[in-house]
């Protein structure tokens, strides 16, 4: 498995951190040699190159016609459906693709996200795919971080939401386009959050918590996010609790510690009762969509045929 280190332990060393990408490019420049050379294959309107930069019309207009005369982008179609992408045939192609990913691609963004939290941060590390430079339009990003202060205290111990949350961000789209109107993203935002036990009243307090994530996101991963939103949808323990079940309206069953994770969880066949069998996010392998169908999967197996019962 290949890891890209983000940062190390020095926060003070972290904060004053020069950018290489700035001291290299300007801001437009840089957004757009991101565009173009992280995801190589994908092609652009000048529209949305202007949307996606963030920038003036002027501005995009000029960076992308000096970096087409030059070679290094190439256009297709006539006036507002022309398309730009990066030229594969450039001399330098292979070359601004893994200068971008080093300096520009996933590993800088996450830096300038965890910036917010940094004092909190042990180590953060970039794996997968992305880190091996195998990755593509539908690959996650793949990040842990070490920390002994962050959420795990306000979660599970204080119960109570944390100013500092954490994020699991995914795009579903980029591998289901009909999971969005046509032009629109669908993105999904998953923050840890205290079960029933703590005094939240999420009739209050969900919707405020949605806009703090929100403004997160604009400012940091997803720029302009709250501008751009056409609807959202907020799902909290309550939720849980009311529309499936759940006990204390947790989401993910059993709390993840170690003696209640992976094979600790409760196993499919019983070891206690007889002819008893158990699917689901609170059994073995564990949580997440993945671990569910597991459990299926493995229920499938161990799950004598009827005519046992006969």
């Amino acid at each position: 498995m290949s890891i890209s280190e983000i940062r190390d332990g020095d926060a003070t060393r972290y904060k004053k951190r020069t950018s290489l990408a700035d001291a290299l490019f300007s801001g437009t420049r840089q957004t757009l040699l991101r565009l173009f050379f992280t995801d190589p294959d994908r092609s652009y309107t000048l529209s949305q190159l202007i949307d996606l930069a963030q920038a003036g019309r002027g501005a995009v207009q000029r960076e992308t016609a000096r970096l087409a005369e030059v070679g290094l982008i190439t256009q297709e179609g006539q006036s507002r459906g022309r398309l730009y992408r990066a030229n594969p045939n450039a001399p330098i192609f292979n070359e601004l693709c893994s200068l971008t990913r080093k300096i520009l691609g996933p590993a800088e963004l996450l830096r300038t996200a965890l910036a917010l939290v940094s004092d909190q941060i042990d180590l953060a590390l970039l794996y997968g795919s992305i880190a091996q430079g195998r990755d593509h339009a539908g690959s996650d990003v793949d990040v842990l971080i070490v920390s002994d202060e962050l959420l795990l205290e306000d979660i599970f111990e204080r119960k109570h939401l944390a100013d500092d949350f954490s994020l699991y961000l995914h795009r579903p789209t980029a591998t289901d386009p009909a999971l969005a109107p046509p032009g629109c993203d669908t993105f999904y935002a998953l923050a840890p959050v205290p079960h029933l036990d703590g005094d939240i009243d999420w009739a209050e307090r969900a919707e405020p918590y949605r806009r703090a994530i929100s403004e997160y996101l604009s400012q940091s991963l997803l720029p302009g996010l709250e501008g751009e939103l056409a609807c959202s949808m907020v799902t909290t323990p309550k939720d849980f609790e009311l529309r499936l079940s759940s006990f204390k309206g947790a989401g993910f069953s059993l709390e993840p510690v170690l003696m209640q994770s992976a094979w600790f969880r409760p196993h499919n066949e019983s070891e206690e009762v007889r002819h008893l069998y158990m699917v689901g996010a609170g059994t073995h392998p564990g949580a997440g969509v993945p671990g569910v169908i597991s459990t299926a999967r493995v229920l499938d197996t161990v799950v004598p045929d009827a005519s046992v019962f006969t």
